[in-house]
Order: C-alpha cells, then structure tokens, then sequence
C-alpha cells in the first residue's frame, strides 16, 4: 500500500488539482510507477500526480462470501468478510490519504480526479459505484477498461474454492490460510487462473458491503451521479490483447476465413448464424478487410468500444454531470505496423512520454501534438471539469442521438457515431454477455 507523488511545488495554499493514476493489469498485477514518465502530467499539466499500488489478485478479490453461506470454507468468511473487495478498500484508503494529505503536496483535496487504463479503468468504473468512495474524487476518466457488472457471489465463491483446492486446502481455516507463504498463496492463483471460466476470476464482487450492486449495470451508479466523466478506448484493442500476447500470433494476424469465423463464435460464445450475421455487419462497414482484422476489429468493440459506449449512454441518460466519449485512432508503426491502435497506444501520449517511446511509436512533430491535445485535454478536464482546450477541435458531451466521439489521430476530429453499423450488430451481444 505505496503512494507516489509528484507535484510541481509544495508552496501553501497552491490548491492544484490531483490526479490520482490507477494502473492497468487486469486486477491481478500491475503497478503504479508504470507506463507514468516520472511525473509528466505534473510537470507539464500543472497538477500532483499520485500513482497508487494495491493489493491484486488472491491478495485482494479472494471472495468467501458471507458467514455461513459455505461450510466447506471454515470461518474464512467470519474472518475476512470483505475480503472480495479489498483490493478496491485499499484504493478507498489511498484516496482518504490524499485527501487528508493533498494540501502538504500543493494539491487541493476538493478537486481530485481519479483516472486509469485497462484494469485501472474497470477500477474507476467500480470506484464510481462504492458509497465509500463518494466525496472522495470529483471527476473520473476511465481508458480502455469498464466494469458493466462486477462478479456474481456465486462465481467468486467458485474461484475462490478452485483457488484453495490448488493450495490443498482440504479444510481451510483462517489459521491454515495465514500460515501459508505469499509466495505459495501467488503460484496457486497463476495455476488455476487459466482453469477459470470466463466471468470467473478474481475481481470485483457484488458482496452487499463494499459492492452493493452492479457498477454499472441496468444504469449509471447512482453514487456518482455528480462525477464528470471522460471515458474511452483504441479502435484496434485486441491486436495486441488477443494477438501479439496469445499462443501463436504469427497466425493469428494470417487467419483464413474458417478459422477467423471459428475463432469469434468461440470467443464471443455465439453460434454459426449469429457469427455469420456478425461478420457480414463488419464486411459491409469495411469491404475488403482481411479476416484478420475482422476478428480484431470484432473482438475490440465487444470487449471495450461499445462497453464503453454503453457506459456513456447510460451516464448521459441519467442528466446528472457529462460523459465525454473518444476513440484513439492512430496507427502505431512498431512490429511492422501490424497491430494499429492497439490496447495502451494512447498511453505516451497522455502522459506525454513519446521521447521515451520514441521505439514504439516513432518520431515527428504530429506526434508531439496529439499528446499536446490528449495531455492537454486530461489535464484541463481535472483543472475544469471540462477537456475541452484551443489545441483540440470542439468536443460536446455524449448524447443522443448525436453520439459524437473525438477520435484522438493525427489529426484529431470529432465524429458522430462512428461505426455505427458494427456498433448496432455487436451491443445487443455485449448486453446479453454482461
């Protein structure tokens, strides 16, 4: 439980703003130094930048469930009753810190703006739903990671069971448990994670205490209603997610057709009719794409754009603070250019690292000026309320039935509802899944 902090002056009654970073990896690893450029934001945003670390995987989302609910755990739920969620807890308690500790650092505890990617997103998603956590931050920016709904009791208490069978807990106690080494507690999680279905790892739980419902599932949490909200993802997510990290991706960017359509039904859980109907849907949108890219271009909207569209729509249709919906577009040229905007390409250019990117993401004045307009823009949001700034074009609030989109490239501009045919196919997909 480590704070880092980095602020461009300690000087009394400064008041700047404080952003507070949640990093990515899935909630089962990660940390917060990472992917920040040694306080960027702070240098260049003028605001305190606050990187956070947790307690992930079986260390935070080992849920027991409630006392008595399952006799073959022992008093682990007696013991630990928020054990589901602690993980989230620890991310309540780094922002009572900052509050209770900004003004030291120059910040100002009432505007605090929590903002993450990948994992980090779905953690301010789940942040913006704790009564806990309310009053604590004041404007959210959630990048490539949503949580429409957290676990079920049911599929956290099964992980967690599959979890203390690998440790050959036949009879789990608290005592038993805590015996045990971390090291042991880590490799038996790495063993029976891939074992899992999906919807069954260690994450968020709806538990009725720290989680009292769905974070954002049939509508936007309540809690936050008040929140501004800049949220969005890469077009191309899956590229390296599904791709560059899987078993075999030389083949993955050269699938034939079959196997293209195989692959989606399995991942997506639909059958032949619905994929072919699916596919068609992308094939009219993008006539000549390669299967390939089909695939990942399918994969990406399921499992971010069009959660993040729906998270939109419902913060929009609740009429309290905005949403601002983007879309990152630019194409990185690194391993051949192959996997285009891929999961975490926006990342050098928020916290404006291209310099230290510069293998990743090439060389060039455009480059410097998108991460002027995506630095700018998360910075004047946690300033303002508001990313709107003169280097960007003009950016509205999502709504209907405008749906208008910044699409962060070189240029940037804004659309209304890009990619609306696929968007339509796919939705009715993503709301049956979660």
């Amino acid at each position: 439980l480590v704070l880092n902090v980095w602020t461009p002056g300690r000087e009394p009654g400064a008041k700047r703003p404080v952003m507070v970073w949640l990093h990515p990896g899935a909630f089962a690893g990660g940390a917060g130094y990472q992917y920040t450029g040694d306080g960027n934001l702070a240098k260049k945003g003028d605001v305190v930048q606050v990187e956070v670390n947790h307690r992930l995987n079986v260390f935070g989302f080992a849920a027991f469930g409630a006392p008595g609910d399952d006799a073959a755990l022992g008093d682990l739920a007696a013991r630990f009753p928020d054990a589901g969620n602690l993980g989230l807890l620890d991310l309540v308690a780094a922002l009572e810190w900052v509050r209770d500790n900004a003004r030291a650092f120059g910040g100002d505890p009432a505007n605090v703006t929590i903002f993450g990617e990948s994992g980090g997103g779905a953690k301010v998603s789940a942040l913006m739903a704790m009564p806990a956590a309310q009053g604590l931050f004041h404007k959210a920016i959630a990048q490539s990671g949503f949580l429409l709904r957290a676990r079920e009791p049911e599929a956290a208490l099964a992980a967690t069971r599959a979890w203390l069978g690998e440790l050959g807990l036949e009879r789990p106690s608290a005592k038993a448990l805590q015996e045990l080494p971390s090291e042991r507690l880590l490799a038996a999680f790495l063993a029976v994670r891939p074992k899992l279905a999906r919807g069954q790892g260690f994450s968020p739980v709806v538990d009725g205490r720290a989680l009292a419902h769905h974070p954002w599932s049939p509508g936007a949490p309540p809690e936050s209603a008040d929140v501004p909200l800049v949220l969005g993802c890469t077009r191309d997510e899956t590229t390296i997610l599904l791709g560059m990290l899987g078993p075999d991706p030389d083949a993955m960017f050269a699938l034939s057709e079959a196997a293209m359509r195989e692959r989606l039904a399995d991942h997506l859980g639909i059958d032949a009719a619905a994929t072919a109907a699916l596919v068609a849907a992308y094939r009219k949108a993008h006539p000549g794409m390669s299967p390939s890219d089909v695939f990942f271009l399918a994969t990406s909207d399921h499992m971010m754009r069009v959660p993040s569209i729906l998270q939109a729509e419902r913060k929009a249709a609740q009429g309290g603070a905005p949403a601002w919906l983007y879309l990152f577009t630019w194409e990185s040229p690194a391993f051949g250019a192959r996997m285009k905007a891929h999961h975490g390409a926006e990342l050098p250019f928020v916290f404006d690292t291209i310099e230290a990117s510069a293998d990743r993401i090439g060389r060039g004045e455009d480059r410097r000026r998108l991460a002027e307009q995506m630095r700018g823009a998360w910075a004047r949001f946690a300033h303002t309320g508001d990313p709107n700034h003169e280097a960007l074009p003009p950016w509205s609030p999502y709504a209907l039935p405008s749906r208008e989109t910044m699409l962060f490239d070189m240029p940037s501009r804004v659309a209304r509802d890009p990619g609306a045919g696929e968007r339509r196919a796919m939705t009715p997909l993503v709301v049956a899944a979660r």
